[in-house]
């Protein structure tokens, strides 16, 4: 165990940031009120809930941010020696096409700790994954540096074990964990159930997911169960078309539609779903704008990894639909209910209606927590976690 400091860190550095810090520990994904620019950023919401989450967990007076590549890499070292310890923000960085930038290069010119915190290997299924000899080296950095890497779960521990890495600790993902409370639970069924979310995934990737035709017939035929049932709300997490829906760019409407169909998607054929489209479509640019937008619903599910934990770090049931190593990995490390794209049996809400359906995850919960905040304590790394 790593001495662990007596008050807050005088500053730490985050590697790999998403968003923009506002008020110490808060984060924005668009600094900008443009709706054109907000359309037209790639970034995906759901690493600011990850950064956010993060953040919200640890005690510090100061923050230096650092992405992969540095336009001055002595500078970059300089302000990374200054930070008391440098924490990997996490995400999906263990596949074959990660591209570190200089990072690497800062890193190992510095001398300060580095700790990954939920880091997690992206494939299809459950499969070998080919690393880089960068990656690899750089993993092997940060695994000599810390006293373990805070990985996703099982699967990502493999990975790491494969290519050399041992002094493995999986956590699973700090975004459950952003309200901070040693005693959540889940309480299940609801007795009135209205007002339902469904996190929205649209336009799979091969890279991402084991079938992209059964993911998508999934997603459509989920959608226009819950639609016919309940008050309905998708969440989207910032694909672009619909964002031009949300915003209102109706300029722009008939193409994102020609797009959409590319995907599988024709709102054409599906007076329903353009329907919901238009009426009951949320986006928002920082996680406290979808943590207000969930306190409204009664639940949610669907296909979003960050999505789905935001409702559960509230206390609001969500289940997932796993269609990849990632939503597989982290439903089965904090026992979520979820319903996997291969499953043969078509999607049937009514299957999940059972009141012990959140036992395990109830259940086990408080351990949960607990290895995330030893998890902390073995690195060094002041937090605000509570003991029992």
């Amino acid at each position: 165990m790593c001495n662990l400091p007596t008050g807050p860190h005088r500053k730490i550095a985050f590697l790999v940031p998403a968003g923009v810090v506002i008020n110490h520990d808060r984060v924005v994904s668009y600094e900008s009120s443009d709706r054109t620019r907000i359309i037209a950023a790639r970034l995906n919401i759901g690493d600011t809930f990850v950064f956010e989450s993060s953040l919200r967990l640890l005690r510090f007076e100061q923050l230096q941010c650092l992405n992969t590549y540095s336009t001055n890499i002595d500078e970059a070292v300089a302000a990374l020696n200054d930070c008391d310890i440098a924490i990997l923000r996490g995400s999906n960085y263990l596949h074959a096409q990660m591209d570190w930038g200089n990072l690497p290069q800062v890193v190992e010119r510095s001398r300060v700790p580095v700790v990954a915190f939920g880091i997690g290997a992206q494939a299809p299924r459950y499969e070998p994954v080919n690393l880089s000899k960068v990656s690899v080296r750089f993993l092997t950095m940060i695994a000599e540096r810390s006293h373990s890497i805070g990985c996703r779960g099982r699967f990502t521990a493999s990975v790491l074990e494969d290519v050399g890495v041992k002094n493995v600790t999986p956590i699973g993902c700090p975004s459950l964990f952003r309200s901070n409370n040693a005693g959540l639970r889940i309480s299940w069924p609801p007795e009135q159930a209205a007002r339902v979310g469904f996190t929205l995934t649209r336009g799979f990737s091969p890279g991402y997911c084991d079938d992209v035709s059964a993911a998508t017939a999934c997603e459509l035929s989920i959608l226009k169960k819950l639609a016919n049932q309940y008050d309905l709300y998708i969440l989207s997490q910032g694909e672009t078309e619909e964002k031009i829906f949300y915003y209102r760019a109706y300029e722009r409407i008939d193409h994102a539609k020609k797009l959409m169909m590319e995907t599988g998607w024709d709102l054409d054929s599906m007076p329903w779903l353009e329907d919901l489209y238009w009426r009951r479509m949320f986006f928002g640019v920082s996680p406290s704008d979808y943590e207000g937008m969930i306190k409204q619903l009664d639940f949610v599910l669907g296909y979003r990894l960050h999505g789905n934990l935001m409702a559960l770090s509230l206390g609001l049931p969500a289940i997932y639909i796993t269609y990849d190593s990632r939503t597989r990995e982290m439903a089965e490390h904090f026992s979520i209910p979820h319903h996997d794209i291969m499953d043969r049996r078509p999607f049937s809400l009514r299957r999940f209606m059972r009141r012990e359906i959140f036992a395990e995850f109830n259940e086990r919960f408080a351990l949960n927590y607990r290895i995330v905040r030893d998890f902390l304590e073995d690195n060094g790394i002041s937090h605000g976690m509570t003991s029992e």
